[in-house]
């Protein structure tokens, strides 16, 4: 199978010949390719949409075919890998990679721990972080055995799955007999609701460190046309963290590479109020929000994950160039089921986010652009819009302008 590719935008003084291939494996890769164009690589991605801003800077193989895994096998010795959105949940993709000799950060048997409850609970407690109450096996009697304590007299639950990614497999306990209705109980916990700021983190781990990265706020669903209440929406970088909260989470960081060996960039996700910051998941993978904090660091961040991968033994602590700009992206997700005609396809691609261009300035755009006019279930993400601006404050006004035209102009 050839890869559908194009040439990058704001690329065109990298000599092609010197660019470092890296491999981005998961169901969205347009962010994480754009970075990595940005870091001056070369990415090659594996994707379940293969948007048509991807096909713009990236190689582009379908994730789930066949032909793509005999297209890619000759390179996979030694090349570095950045696995994306969703991963984690397709354990047997990181099995072929690092059987392949891939370089990916993480194997199956880190993956297993890293998505552990047990385990979070454990590294969020022993660093002075909270963790939600929370019960295995929702579905059987007397709900398993509690592995952590909330502070809090909330008796409203959560039902989670281990198996989804983006607040897809969360909701509200009702019916724990239909709970996301999954046939494997053991893949599914209940939790005690907290309620608070969801905040996601992000590190950079190697040589036995890590490294707080940045922050960003995260939008909460149920304030636009969530067709799931913890659907994720967006977020908005980079938020301030106090430096005693940054002393206490790159503790946490190190505690889990420490026990895993990680390396790479990651993520966690948190809950934050009056009692403190408490760990909902890790994520061992890039996230939505890195591309907000990638520019704090001259869009170097997917270069320092390669070299994170690598074996140089000294830990280099990233520089963080003043900040500048406040950058916020919010995913736009079907109100019908909409099937966009050509000239739609068209107004989307005319507004297209810089996000290759090395030269990111105060703009808005969109992004994760659909390359056909396939038909979008009701629910499901069409786009995404992206805004950077010089004030904290214009971020959420400016998101919530575009996607008020975007959705008045395709009827979404």
């Amino acid at each position: 199978m050839s890869p559908v590719a194009g040439t990058a935008p704001g690329s065109s003084d990298i000599n092609p010949e010197r660019r470092q291939r890296i491999l981005v494996a998961g169901a969205s890769c347009r962010a994480a390719a754009q970075c990595a164009v940005r870091s001056g690589l070369d990415p090659i991605a594996l994707d379940d949409f293969v948007d048509r801003d991807l096909i713009e800077c990236a190689s582009a193989y379908p994730l789930a075919a066949l032909e793509t895994w005999e297209a890619i096998q000759p390179i996979l010795p030694g090349l570095n890998c950045l696995l994306a959105g969703g991963i984690e949940n397709r354990p047997e993709i990181l099995q072929r990679l690092t059987d392949s000799g891939a370089r990916c950060g993480i194997d199956v048997p880190m993956l297993r721990l890293l998505r552990d409850p047990l385990r979070w609970q454990s590294w969020a407690t022993e660093c002075g972080l909270k963790f939600p109450e929370t019960h295995w096996n929702p579905t059987g009697s007397g709900y398993g055995n509690p592995i952590g304590k909330a502070d809090s007299d909330d008796r409203t639950w959560l039902c989670k799955s281990l198996t989804s990614a983006g607040g897809l497999g969360v909701q509200f306990w009702e019916d724990p007999s239909q709970c996301l209705a999954v046939p494997s109980p053991s893949n599914v916990y209940r939790q005690r609701f907290v309620n608070g700021q969801p905040i996601g983190i992000t590190f950079l781990s190697r040589a036995g460190r890590s490294q707080f990265v940045g922050a960003a706020l995260s939008i909460i669903g149920q304030k636009d046309r969530s067709p799931r209440p913890f659907l994720y929406r967006g977020s908005i970088a980079p938020l301030e963290i106090g430096e005693a909260e940054r002393e206490r989470l790159e503790h946490f960081a190190h505690s889990v590479q420490q026990s895993t060996g990680i390396r790479g960039l990651w993520q966690a996700d948190w809950i934050v109020n009056p009692e403190g910051w408490w760990l909902l998941e890790i994520n061992p993978r890039w996230s939505a929000s890195m591309e907000l904090l990638d520019p704090l660091y001259g869009n170097r961040l997917i270069a320092n994950h390669v070299e994170a991968l690598g074996d140089t033994p000294a830990f280099v602590t990233l520089p963080c160039i003043p900040k500048t700009l406040f950058w916020g992206k919010q995913v736009l997700y079907a109100s019908r089921d909409y099937q966009p005609s050509d000239s739609d396809l068209e107004w989307m691609w005319s507004r297209r986010w810089n996000g290759s261009s090395d030269l990111l300035s105060e703009s808005e755009g969109l992004a994760d652009i659909p390359n056909t006019a396939a038909l979008i279930p009701c629910g499901y993400p069409v786009l995404t819009c992206l805004v950077g601006t010089q004030r904290w404050e214009d971020v959420s006004r400016s998101l919530e302008r575009i996607t008020r035209e975007v959705r008045c102009e395709l009827a979404i």
